[in-house]
């Protein structure tokens, strides 16, 4: 079976299926990208462009729960999905999984001027978390300003004023250069500011 996503670009809320175990941020079996902050066991949160969270598991779909309405690429077993912006409740992020491993990736697009996410946890239905994925070997920390955080690469053009609906640090050089080096990438950068 393939992968279905019914209205992801949206988020779409609902009550999560009988079988669905939710999954709470200081599960042992995920992967934090970026700086991100998992003091407290009610959510892990981030801001900076690219951060987000990795995770195995099995099931027939997956879903999650984040705070602060922000966009995020979101990854099912490598293909891109539409843009998700978060409804702040229980957001579909496929179904109809077939039997058998999966792996899902969450990124933040926006950079940490448009407010902080909060990950509360997956939900995935008729299955489990699984083993976090392995460890990178290499790792990439990149400093910078609006170029490096994804300001407009998604506009019309160089001239293009912010919205966040036009940034997009997964389209960002750095990481384009992280994925092709098989590289675990940390991104801290604000636009308009730099080092």
């Amino acid at each position: 079976g393939g992968i279905q996503n019914p209205a992801a670009s949206s988020g779409t809320s609902g009550a999560p299926p009988a079988t669905a175990q939710p999954i709470t941020p200081e599960a042992p079996g995920l992967k934090f990208v970026g700086r991100v902050d998992v003091a407290g066991a009610d959510d892990a949160s981030f801001a900076w462009s690219g951060s987000g969270v990795i995770a195995n598991f099995s099931g027939s779909s997956a879903a999650v729960r984040l705070a602060g309405g922000q966009q995020y690429t979101v990854l099912i077993d490598g293909a891109l999905q539409p843009m998700l912006t978060s409804t702040g409740g229980l957001d579909s992020l496929a179904s109809g999984l077939a039997d058998g491993p999966h792996t899902v990736e969450i990124y933040r697009r926006t950079e940490a001027n448009q407010g902080e996410s909060r990950f509360q946890g997956f939900e995935f239905a008729g299955g489990q978390l699984l083993a976090p994925p392995a460890p990178a070997e290499r790792r990439v920390e990149i400093v910078g300003d609006s170029i490096t955080a994804g300001y407009g690469d998604e506009g019309a053009d160089m001239n293009c004023s912010f919205s966040p609906d036009t940034e997009n640090h997964y389209l960002t050089y750095g990481a384009l250069s992280a994925r092709a080096l098989g590289a675990e990438l940390s991104t801290v950068a604000w636009s308009g500011k730099g080092v």
